[in-house]
Formats: C-alpha cells, sequence, structure tokens
C-alpha cells in the first residue's frame, strides 16, 4: 500500500496495473449499472410480490428486466473506457476506478425494493433474516472497498476551525436528541399499549402491586401473584427496586412504571456512546451505534411487554462496563452494584464478561475481582437469599430447562450436569430451526460482530443460557418478550469492542467504517421488519400484536373501566380480569381472575372473560355468582363490579351476561 503526502493510505488498488485499473473499473461499473437499473425496475413494479413469489408477471416480460440492467451496465463501462480513450493519461484510468470503487455500494441497491416490501416477508423470518445478513455482508464489503477510495479531504478539518464549538458538541446533540426521541416514542407506544387495556396481570399488574406495598412497607408483596402469602423476592432478587422507589412515589400507578422502563432503556444510550468513542477514538461512530441501538427491534418488544427487571438491566449494564473501560473507579463499583442488585443471574453474564477482559489483560486485577464478585452474587442470590423468601426450595424457572434434568438429578444441578456430559443431547436441544432462527434476529442487526472475534464470545453467556439454552418455555425464543434483553446491552458492548480490535490493520481504519455503516443499513432494514418505528409490519410485545389507533372504543371502555374502579375503596381488597388488573393494583390486596376470587371485597370483571366457558375465569365467576355472598354492584359497558354483602336483586341478570345461570 503506497502512501499519500498528507500521511493517509491510498486506495490499494492504485498500485495495479493500469489494464487491472481498468478491467476492475469496468466491472465494477457494471455491477453498479446492473443494481441501479434492477433496483428502479422492481421499485416501478406494481406487480412486484406477485413476481417475486410466484415468478409471474401481469404486466410486461422479465425479458426487460435483463435488457435495462444489461444496457445500463453496458452503457456504464463503456462509458469510462470512451473516458480514459479520450483523455489518455494514467491519471484517468485511476480517476476511474476510483469513482467506481466510491460507488460501488450502489450495486445492491437492487435488493431494497424487496426487503422493504413486507408482504414478501410474512411468516418467513428464518429467510429474511439469512438473507439480509448475507446482503449486510457483501455491503460491508462494497464499503470497505468504496471507504479506501474515497479522498480523506480537509473539510471536517476546515469546519473544526471554523466553528470548533459546534463540531466538538455535534456528534454528542446528535446522541441527546436520538435518546430523547427514543424515550418520547417508547413511551407513547407502551403507555398507549396500558390504555388500549392490552396490559397484563401477568406481569406488570405483578409489579406495580409489588412497588405499591413496597412504597407501604411491605417487602416484595405481590398479591396477584402470591395471593396472601410470600414475597416476589423468591423469584428474583430485584433489589433494584429501591432506587426507582422515589420516582415510583412522584405517581404511585402503573404508568409510572411504564415511563420508568422507557426513561432507562432511553438513557443507555449516553454509556454506549461514551463506550464507542473512547474504543473506536470516533465520536462520529458512536453516534451511529447509538443510531444501531435505537433501531434494535428485539429490545422494543421487551419494551412493549409490560414492565421487567430483565428489560432495565440494559443501562446498568452498559453504565458498568463503561466505568470499568474508563478507570472510574468508584462509579464503577456502584454501577456494578446497580447491575447486580437489578436481577441476581445478571452477575452470570457479567461475570463472563469480566472473564473475557481477564483474559484479554484489561485492568485483570479489577476485572478478576468484579467476576469473583459477580457470579458469587448471583450464587448468594439464587441459593441462600431468594429461598428465604420462598414456602419451597424447589428451583425457579426449572420448567424452561426440565429436558436436562434427570431422575437422580432434577434440579438445576442435574442440567448443568447434562450440559457437560452428554454434548450430544446438549446439541441435538440446541441447534434446531427455531433456535437459529431466534439467534439471527438477534444478532444479524449488529452483523454477527460479537462472533467475528474470540475474545467477544463470552459475551454472549447471558442470552445464550438464558434463550437459546432453553427447552421448553417458548417466550424464552420469541422477541416480543423480555428475555431479548438478556443480549442487548452484551451485544452491542461486544461489537463495539470487535470492531475496535481491528484498529492495529492495515486500513483498519476503512474496515471499521464500513463495518458501522453496514451494521446501521442493516439495522434499519431489520427493524423495519422486526421493530417497532414501522406500523403494520406485525410487530408483537408480549402476546398480541400492536396497533397504533386509540379508537373511540378504547376511550370509552377506559372511562368505563375507571369509572368502576374509583366505586372501590382504596383499601378494600379486589379482584380482577387478566388485562383489567393493571389499572387497580395500585393497593394491597387484588388477585387475578383466574387464580380464584381469593374472598376478595370486590370482584371487577370483563365480562367477555368471565363468559368464556372451560377457562378458569368463568370458573371463579361461577363461585363468585353461586357463593350467595357477592351482589352485583353496577354493570358499566363490557365490565361488571360486583361487591362482597351488596344487593343481590340483581344478580340473575348479572350472572346471564356471563353465560351463567342462577338456581331458582
Amino acid at each position: 500500500m503506497s502512501i499519500r503526502d498528507n500521511g493517509h493510505p491510498t486506495s490499494p488498488g492504485e498500485a495495479l496495473p493500469l489494464a487491472t485499473l481498468l478491467a476492475r473499473a469496468g466491472l465494477f461499473l457494471s455491477f453498479i449499472g446492473a443494481g441501479v437499473a434492477m433496483g428502479v425496475w422492481f421499485l416501478l413494479r406494481r406487480d412486484l410480490v406477485t413476481y417475486a413469489k410466484d415468478n409471474a408477471l401481469i404486466e410486461g416480460s422479465a425479458w426487460d428486466l435483463l435488457i435495462s440492467s444489461g444496457a445500463t451496465a453496458a452503457a456504464c463501462s463503456a462509458a469510462a473506457g470512451v473516458y480514459c480513450l479520450i483523455v489518455r493519461t494514467r491519471q484517468s484510468v485511476k480517476q476511474v476506478h476510483r469513482v467506481a470503487s466510491m460507488l460501488l455500494p450502489l450495486s445492491l441497491v437492487f435488493a431494497l425494493p424487496l426487503f422493504f416490501r413486507l408482504e414478501l416477508w410474512k411468516n418467513r423470518e428464518l429467510f429474511f433474516s439469512s438473507t439480509v445478513l448475507i446482503w449486510g455482508f457483501v455491503l460491508e464489503r462494497s464499503l470497505r472497498i468504496a471507504v479506501e477510495a474515497w479522498p480523506r479531504s480537509s473539510i471536517l478539518a476546515d469546519l473544526r476551525l471554523l466553528y470548533p464549538r459546534l463540531v466538538r458538541w455535534a456528534p454528542f446533540t446528535l446522541v441527546t436528541l436520538m435518546v430523547l426521541g427514543y424515550f418520547a416514542y417508547m413511551s407513547y407506544g407502551t403507555l398507549l399499549r396500558h390504555y388500549q387495556m392490552v396490559t397484563r396481570s401477568y406481569d406488570i399488574g405483578i409489579y406495580n402491586n409489588t412497588f405499591w406495598n413496597l412504597l407501604h412497607g411491605e417487602l416484595f408483596y405481590s398479591s396477584p401473584c402470591l395471593g396472601m402469602r410470600g414475597s416476589q423476592l423468591q423469584y428474583h432478587a430485584t433489589l433494584t427496586a429501591y432506587l426507582l422507589l422515589p420516582f415510583y412515589a412522584l405517581y404511585p400507578h402503573t404508568e409510572a412504571l411504564i415511563v420508568i422502563q422507557a426513561a432507562l432503556c432511553s438513557l443507555a444510550g449516553f454509556p454506549l456512546y461514551g463506550i464507542v468513542r473512547r474504543r473506536l477514538d470516533s465520536p462520529w461512530l458512536g453516534v451511529a451505534f447509538v443510531a444501531a441501538y435505537c433501531l434494535y427491534g428485539p429490545a422494543h418488544g421487551a419494551m412493549f411487554y409490560d414492565f421487567h427487571f430483565l428489560t432495565i438491566s440494559t443501562p446498568f449494564v452498559i453504565t458498568a462496563l463503561y466505568c470499568f473501560e474508563t478507570r472510574k473507579r468508584l462509579w464503577f463499583w456502584i454501577a456494578l452494584a446497580l447491575a447486580l442488585l437489578d436481577r441476581e443471574d445478571l452477575g452470570i453474564g457479567l461475570s463472563a464478561v469480566f472473564l473475557s477482559y481477564l483474559i484479554a489483560g484489561e485492568r485483570p486485577r479489577v476485572a478478576l475481582v468484579a467476576g469473583i464478585v459477580s457470579i458469587g452474587y448471583a450464587a448468594f442470590g439464587k441459593f441462600v437469599f431468594m429461598p428465604l423468601f420462598s414456602h419451597s426450595l424447589a428451583d425457579s424457572f426449572l420448567y424452561a430447562y426440565k429436558e436436562y434434568t434427570t431422575t437422580d438429578a432434577p434440579g438445576f444441578s442435574g442440567v448443568v450436569r447434562t450440559w457437560l456430559t452428554n454434548p450430544y443431547f446438549f446439541a441435538s436441544r440446541v441447534l434446531n430451526e427455531e433456535k437459529f432462527t431466534y439467534f439471527l434476529i438477534v444478532m444479524v442487526p449488529v452483523l454477527l460482530l460479537p462472533l467475528r472475534h474470540p475474545r467477544t464470545w463470552l459475551f454472549l453467556a447471558m442470552g445464550g443460557l438464558i434463550t437459546v439454552f432453553s427447552y421448553a418455555y417458548p417466550p424464552l425464543l420469541e422477541i416480543s418478550f423480555q428475555y431479548t434483553a438478556a443480549w442487548t446491552a452484551f451485544i452491542f458492548v461486544a461489537s463495539a469492542i470487535a470492531i475496535s480490535t481491528w484498529r492495529e490493520e492495515v486500513a483498519g481504519w476503512a474496515r471499521i467504517r464500513a463495518a458501522v455503516v453496514a451494521m446501521v443499513v442493516v439495522g434499519v432494514l431489520m427493524s423495519y421488519r422486526f421493530g417497532a418505528f414501522v406500523r403494520d409490519n406485525g410487530f408483537v410485545g408480549g402476546f398480541l400484536e400492536m396497533t397504533w389507533d386509540y379508537t373511540d372504543t378504547d376511550r370509552q371502555e377506559l372511562a368505563d373501566l375507571r369509572a368502576l374502579i374509583a366505586r372501590i375503596p382504596p383499601d378494600a381488597s379486589v379482584t380482577v380480569s387478566e388485562y383489567e388488573l393493571p389499572h387497580v393494583s395500585s393497593r394491597r390486596d387484588c388477585f387475578t381472575l383466574s387464580r380464584g376470587h381469593s374472598s376478595s371485597d370486590y370482584v371487577l370483571v370483563r365480562i367477555s372473560e368471565g363468559r368464556a366457558a372451560g377457562s378458569a375465569s368463568h370458573a371463579t365467576m361461577a363461585e363468585v355468582v353461586n357463593s350467595g355472598e357477592y351482589g352485583i354492584l353496577e354493570t358499566r359497558g363490557a365490565f361488571q363490579l360486583w361487591k362482597r354483602g351488596a344487593d343481590r336483586r340483581h344478580n340473575r341478570e348479572a350472572a346471564r351476561a356471563l353465560g351463567l345461570t342462577l338456581p331458582r
């Protein structure tokens, strides 16, 4: 590779013979011409979906595509040849080669009209993700050629001299705007989902009730899932709740948790920007990473499924790693403590990360201590702390791994033993199409960067253990649930680290920039298909597809529900149907209808859920109606409110609406 006068490397191709340069330029230009022509042809076709799926055109012929793309390719290549023949200088050949190299990524635009037709990819997640990945790798390579050929002008240096403050603050300003925009959009979408009454007792009703009781002195008491006994701490040691409690106290309702979650996930952009800026010595690449993070569809699914401590772990983990890398000692231990206190099992992922730092020789002593603290806390939380609050010492969440257990080792010890001693059985459960599809959806937005350097493989431990290594629990392998958050923080930091290892390579600066740009472009495509920024793309949060229309029916139902809730004293216990419980859970005792009425003071039921024959909710309402202890207090719209000890004169009519018949 030759060096220019300004010290920057030239395009690698400039040292090649002229004939080779001309041939390469002609080939590149023909690719560009054909790709652009094909892209325009696809874009203008009204019957593109039919053609792509059935290989049949309603109008015209596919020969038109071949002729137009071939003619354009030939014209571009011929124009370059004619120019070189007219000028007849060595420099003209180099100029043509440089222009062709710079424009090479345009050869891939032919695929964009296909990627942006959602009809082609419905229920074809594996095909879409695989195709985008291959296309992204080719784009990255073509961008690398383009970046190496791009003239290293002094425009940015001139701007720094003319507008030093503007250039200095522009990247961080953009990051701030993206963070604020992300927060506003996610808050709006998740609040809209709540007001559409599709948030559930499991899980945001549980967590809101936990926070409300914590605010009133109850130690992680959660009535919707535990009835009158136990503590939420038996499932996860989510002690970060104390940090969030002052913010929740400002408005102690479900909406507060929704906004807190959106705010925390948005704020993760700042420490991510800091890590990338330090690692790659470029604030603009930091901006690109934050953009890729905001586009990341699997994180959207987690945010739109109620509230979870795993979802809000992302900012704590990234902040801890940022403080570690920037040697902010006190803040590192504070951030690490917050990450571990968020959920005890995060210690598993963090210990693997610190092992990676230790092996790489980055702050080895601190990494060793932090790794021991992390895995030690995970073990303490799981096997010592959590059992103190449980009525059963059985392993929680074992159902997700039950296929790995054995008769002589029915707990998690049996799971680990199977993983370590039976590689065939383990691999047969891990390597299947469903898990491969899930893994691609999670990893393609970052172009598999964490897999492209051995030192970042350990960053995948947390996500792998929680999702891919599981067996029998479908939500673990769907990006619409909170479990994708086990990947988010780790893979974005791992991507930055993997790319940073290229800085020492020859022309590593070109490879880095090409990879980051390709990652953002691929992130746009994956987000268009799987993210929350596009309407009508089938985006799902939790169990239900997102709808963005807030109808008059939605408004009326919410008003009816709130009117009935207003009739329930704040200190009264209430049993509520699944999707209505989050709206009434800011009280000590509220119970999920499908789990029985728990002799509560009031029963608030959506009529359609209460009359669903064969359901647990229908059986509970039969108990309520036939007990003789409850009277219908009011029917309003789609809901009924029953009260213990109320007048029972109108029970028969109310029971009939629930599909129940009272004896005469």
